[in-house]
């Protein structure tokens, strides 16, 4: 299995898992009784393609990640008291530190799109302010740990949740 056994999920996972827990009752109920689309002609054309891209974005992202990693990682939010002792910089990881979250929130975009719904927007923010917050805790218990040193240089280089347009470089 891609994640460790033995951790167990906590309120803050499920707190943080609300968006894809609602996301397909959105798109069923959205389905079945909305009418038509708010958008018409070329924009609607534009958003549908746009959630297509970000949607398969989304996928690959996260299919990129599982597959960079050599070991089984820690469920994000499952409790579990093991320091990282290495820090992954090749594939998407080279782009963002985070690129499961990237990938959600990637996620949440294209149902807000594919949607343009009040509570797409809504679970879109939710989703976001989670998973910033989810990678920041992780981050602070990476910064408390052996590996602090390396993970602020590997900072200083790549974006949290999207990657930087300037990259600092260190002569």
């Amino acid at each position: 299995m891609f994640f460790k056994s033995g951790a167990r999920k906590n309120l803050k996972w499920f707190v943080s898992c609300i968006p894809m827990f609602v996301l397909p009752f959105l798109l069923l109920f959205l389905f079945f009784t909305r009418d038509a689309y708010p958008l018409e002609g070329w924009l609607a054309y534009g958003a549908t393609i746009l959630a297509v891209i970000s949607c398969l974005a989304s996928v690959l992202l996260i299919n990129w990640a599982v597959l960079t990693h050599a070991e089984p990682i820690p469920l994000w939010h499952q409790e579990s008291h093991q320091m990282p002792s290495t820090i992954i910089v090749s594939g998407p990881y080279g782009v963002v530190r985070h690129p499961f979250y990237l990938a959600y929130i990637l996620l949440y975009f294209a149902t807000f799109l594919a949607t343009l719904h009040w509570l797409a927007a809504a679970l879109l923010i939710w989703g976001i302010a989670a998973n910033y917050l989810t990678a920041r805790k992780e981050e602070l218990t990476i910064m408390a740990s052996g590996i602090a040193a390396d993970y602020g240089q590997y900072r200083e280089r790549v974006g949290m949740l999207f990657p930087k347009l300037s990259r600092s470089r260190r002569a």
